[in-house]
């Protein structure tokens, strides 16, 4: 018998091997060869805000959109380990700081861009969101792309959700699949990121500076082949950020390796400039997820230098407080003080004391040389008799009218224990009033004065409406009524209800100016109060001493993931952000739906469409009747009396609307 040679019976040996392995392992998943990170953001970049399903939903999609052999899945932790399976990629616990986010010196083996992270709770075992990781920040915060509040490549604090059952004592953590990890995946490129002055006539004919705006050019060279997302500038006046613009690019190839940048501040970013004024400002874009800004620039813009100058208040027989305002040529007169003398009434500040003198009011344009001084103006209310009708309400019934005659214009009147038995729950008249505990106080009365006032019988306690969500409680002697809110408006029943709530107040004594727009700052201010009553009773934080009067507000939403970056806090908010920001402040279980086929015909133009809708499902926001159908206005600023509506509703069950 012949026998092969040693070496041909080994090779023989492998073959038979090779050829069993299948048999002998069957059921090995593959690798996340076949993901690809790369075709993941792809898909993120293009759907972060389509609208078009939850959290669990989106990453399925950019999972497959990599390759995972999975269908859509709509829960999380199926998601998560759907993705786990089809991969071959097993879970690992994310590490997070102290202030909530991953970061990149401590994750950079785990996380990178295209991974899958749940948020999981280990206090009830249950993962409340998921995320697709697009990269890190320039602090090196892990950045995120997701559904549920939409989130383009943003940083995202995972330690915190008070969505569903979750709540701020919960023990949140997180979980990542490194999909990237695995196959053939090209290693990253390394990225080099350089800002220049152009010399191309094309670009440098774009820049400009005047007396109030200025348009800045700069060229930007990248590594060929490496992904531009954003691109901003902020601009600092001294030490001082004036403000911070930043927007999504689409337009610039990855295969490009230079490209310009040019912002319009007051048409593209909404800044205005003052004039003679040196600024200072740097260009910066996010490249593979990664933040690069370039070096100061500076500009002057022409014309002089303008300073505020202070304008003194005469009360002019009467007094005022503060004194003197300050203004600045070029900007509108602030708001003015209403100052007080008794028997006369206040007809405005004017440039002097004659009946010559220009009248001066909020608004106004400041001219070039401003008065040194305003004065008010009064006119002596005439002494006339009339008459005083009291009507008196127990209980919700008339059981009394009164009259009194009176000389003086001005008069108060004490109702403490006027109805024996009884105490005052509130009143109204057709001149208007302040309160000090149960005495009403009118000034300038000029005829018939007719006074409401409603007691309840003090052995019966008010029942509250049941719809009342925890910690919220109507204080009955908190309303006194407003001058510019009248029974016949619309949003009476709301101002009145918020007023109860302790959720808003009159801008000045005696107004609510329910026509103001509401800024950022003002915004932030009611959610912090609406989510720190409702988890903790509390009616407001407490003051911290420094900064300005809204940093605490800004502190506690971006802890609490009311926002998720900062915003110009002086700026009109929009009717968009509104909706963002209060879709966070309750979790889901209290926002049951009322309206599950509202639509919005302008849901396509909103940034936050999860949000709008959430809320109009919930009764929340229900938005307004046009030729166009129902429709939100997201871009439009949202007005006090809107801001009064929106937060009676989502304390207040019973307030919140079907349609």
């Amino acid at each position: 018998m012949t026998r092969k040679p040693l070496c041909i019976r080994f090779l023989c040996f492998l073959l038979t091997l090779l050829l069993l392995c299948p048999m002998i392992l069957p059921g090995l998943p593959a690798r996340a060869a076949s993901y690809s990170a790369e075709k993941a953001l792809a898909y993120a970049k293009a759907h972060w805000n389509d609208g078009q399903g939850l959290c669990a939903e989106f990453v399925a999609r950019c999972a497959i959109a990599g390759g995972a052999n999975i269908s859509v899945i709509k829960t999380t932790t199926s998601c998560y380990n759907a993705i786990s399976k089809a991969t071959g990629v097993s879970g690992q616990t994310l590490r997070l700081a102290s202030d909530g986010y991953a970061y990149k010196k401590d994750n950079s083996s785990i996380l990178a861009p295209g991974d899958v992270v749940l948020q999981w709770c280990n206090t009830h075992q249950k993962g409340p969101h998921i995320l697709l990781c697009g990269g890190y920040d320039s602090k090196g915060r892990a950045t995120f792309y997701a559904h549920n509040a939409a989130m383009n490549n943003q940083p995202y604090r995972l330690s915190v959700n008070t969505a569903y059952e979750h709540t701020l004592d919960c023990d949140m953590g997180a979980k990542v699949l490194h999909l990237s990890s695995g196959g053939t995946t090209t290693p990253e490129t390394p990225v080099e990121v350089k800002f220049l002055s152009t010399t191309d006539p094309n670009y440098t004919s774009k820049y400009f500076v005047t007396e109030t705006n200025a348009c800045p050019v700069i060229l930007c060279k990248k590594t060929a082949g490496s992904h531009v997302s954003t691109a901003g500038i902020r601009i600092y006046q001294e030490n001082d950020l004036v403000d911070e613009f930043e927007m999504n690019v689409t337009n610039v190839s990855d295969s490009l390796d230079k490209f310009h940048i040019w912002f319009d501040l007051n048409e593209e970013c909404g800044i205005t400039l003052q004039p003679g004024t040196t600024y200072r400002y740097v260009f910066f874009v996010t490249v593979n997820g990664k933040e690069y800004a370039g070096a100061p620039l500076y500009f002057t813009t022409l014309g002089t230098s303008i300073k505020p100058v202070s304008v003194l208040l005469n009360g002019n027989g009467g007094s005022v407080s503060p004194g003197f305002i300050s203004v600045t040529l070029g900007k509108t007169y602030p708001a003015l003080p209403t100052p007080v003398r008794d028997g006369y009434i206040f007809t405005g500040w004017y440039t002097g004391t004659s009946s010559s003198a220009q009248r001066v009011s909020a608004g106004d344009a400041v001219p070039a040389t401003p008065p040194s001084s305003l004065y008010a103006h009064w006119e002596k209310i005439p002494v006339v008799d009339y008459t005083v009708t009291l009507h008196v309400y127990v209980d919700g019934k008339e059981t009394d009218v009164r009259e009194y005659e009176n000389e003086s214009p001005n008069f108060r009147m004490n109702l403490e224990g006027a109805i024996s038995g009884c105490i005052l729950d509130g009143a109204e008249s057709n001149f208007a009033f302040t309160r000090e505990g149960d005495t009403l106080i009118f000034q300038g009365i000029t005829g018939p004065c007719t006074i409401t006032a409603y007691f309840v019988s003090q052995e019966e306690e008010e029942e509250l409406p049941s719809g009342l969500l925890q910690n919220f409680v109507y204080d009955n002697w908190a309303w006194e009524g407003y001058g510019d809110v009248v029974s016949d408006q619309w949003f009476y029943a709301n101002v009145r209800s918020a007023t109860r709530l302790g959720l808003m107040q009159g801008a000045e004594k005696g107004r609510f100016y329910p026509s103001n727009q509401l800024t950022v700052a003002e915004m932030l201010a009611l959610a912090c109060r609406v989510h720190l009553r409702y988890h903790t009773g509390e009616s407001d934080l407490p003051s911290t001493g420094s900064g300005p009067w809204y940093q605490k507000y800004v502190d506690y939403a971006m802890e609490n993931g009311l926002i998720d970056r900062y915003y110009a806090m002086n700026a009109p908010a929009d009717r968009d952000l509104f909706a963002l920001v209060f879709s966070r402040v309750l979790p889901q279980s209290a926002l049951e739906e009322r309206n599950p086929d509202i639509s919005f015909a302008d849901i396509s133009s909103c940034q936050n469409p999860q949000a709008v809708r959430l809320l109009g499902k919930a009764g929340i926001i229900v938005g307004s009747i046009t030729e166009k159908g129902r429709v939100y206005q997201p871009a439009s600023p949202i007005l006090r009396s809107e801001a009064a509506a929106i937060l009676t509703r989502i304390a207040d069950r019973d307030l919140r609307q079907i349609i």
